[in-house]
């Protein structure tokens, strides 16, 4: 399965998913916003690629996650995942707590 049907089956658009491939090639560690949230990518995919994501406490610029990826990413690519929730709370400066699950 080709990352465009991975990625659709998660929700994202098409100009999510370029602007997911474009952000894998530079790794800038800009903040790219999609219709789920935010992510940052930085480092090189030399050796692997870490999917990682905040807590309900902080967002990724949070300074102890700031340095984590900036240490990680010596080494391995860091794709930083921001949920819409935090997305929204960076948007509008309110802090608000993360949505409650969905319980089945």
């Amino acid at each position: 399965m080709g990352m465009s049907t991975e990625c659709q089956a998660t929700g994202l658009d098409t100009a999510d998913i370029e602007r997911l491939r474009q952000a894998l090639d530079q790794a800038d560690d800009r903040l790219h916003e999609t219709t789920l949230g935010g992510f940052q990518v930085r480092g090189r995919d030399e050796h692997g690629r870490l999917l990682l994501c905040h807590g309900a406490g902080a967002g990724h610029d949070s300074v102890f996650l700031t340095r984590l990826r900036q240490r990680l990413a010596a080494g391995i690519q860091v794709v930083a995942v921001e949920f819409g929730y935090m997305a929204r709370i960076r948007r509008e400066g309110r802090r608000r707590p993360p949505p409650k699950s969905i319980r089945w």
